[in-house]
């Protein structure tokens, strides 16, 4: 008789890794905001305006940062326009749309040298505006402004490197004044997570409108409600001793005054004050 056929068994391989979940999807806003250079296959370039007129170019690191910020800045759009809805119902894409032309005109720039007024900051449509289209601003800037403060040593006391499993780490406090949302200390959390990864950050915005609260808890960070001219209550406010502060436009805009002087420059100066430097991120040639 024929002899039998023998069953034949494959030893077991390692399993397949699971299938990648498909990229998230992102706000219609961000359509076109990153993509690769048409003049350089090797590099990227990015737009910090709306209407998308001026590009901005960076290196596959750049690109990875961008992209890692559009996925992130989508659900903070998300929360605003939950808040809108649930706020003004019906009236909801009219409130966009108003918020749209108010972030689009800038009507207190003319008379009172502010781009918008506090009124303003607190619509809700300009809110969601203003995270579709300064999240990618703040925090290109802010990340620029830590690059080179780096390189000109502000950092040198602290650890470079390190961040292991078993290493104990550092509380460090970093806060944004004025920050709204709070896109700046994302940067710098990014930033430290790279050269200083043995630093526990907290990071803290504070800022004079309270409805940011919510845009800035759904970035990861804190906010309290803070005003500029109040220097003796930045400890109080940020919950503690800061060790790093981080001002962008609102510098220019509100904090160009004696007040605010003073008590920038005492917590400075001061031997007393833990307050090692304040990155101030400028578009201004001085």
């Amino acid at each position: 008789s024929p002899p039998r056929a023998r069953s034949m068994t494959t030893p077991a391989g390692p399993a397949a890794p699971p299938p990648r979940p498909p990229p998230p999807r992102l706000d219609p806003a961000f359509d076109g905001v990153l993509r690769a250079d048409p003049r350089n296959p090797n590099r990227c370039e990015y737009f910090q305006d709306r209407n998308k007129r001026w590009p901005f170019r960076c290196d596959a690191d750049g690109h990875s940062l961008l992209s890692r910020l559009l996925e992130v800045a989508t659900p903070v759009v998300g929360s605003v326009q939950a808040k809108i809805d649930a706020a003004h119902g019906e009236r909801a894409s009219a409130v966009v749309a108003e918020g749209a032309q108010i972030y689009a005109r800038k009507p207190n720039m003319g008379e009172n040298d502010v781009t918008w007024s506090q009124a303003e900051y607190g619509h809700l449509g300009l809110q969601k505006e203003y995270v579709r289209y300064k999240s990618v601003q703040r925090l290109t800037e802010s990340w620029a402004c830590l690059q080179r403060a780096r390189a000109r040593g502000v950092f040198r006391a602290l650890r470079e490197g390190g961040g292991g499993d078993d290493e104990e780490r550092t509380p460090l406090r970093v806060a944004s004044l004025g920050g709204g949302p709070g896109f700046e200390l994302l940067a710098a959390r990014w930033f430290f997570e790279r050269h200083y990864p043995s630093y526990d950050l907290d990071l803290v915005s504070l800022d004079l409108e309270e409805s940011w609260r919510e845009p800035a808890l759904t970035l990861g960070v804190r906010f309290n409600v803070w005003d500029v001219n109040d220097g003796e209550g930045l400890e109080r406010a940020a919950g503690g001793d800061v060790d790093f502060a981080i001002a962008s436009y609102v510098f220019k805009m509100y904090m160009t005054n004696e007040t605010c002087a003073k008590w920038l420059g005492e917590k400075l100066n001061g031997d007393a004050s833990p307050l090692r430097a304040v990155l101030v991120v400028s578009r201004d040639e001085n």
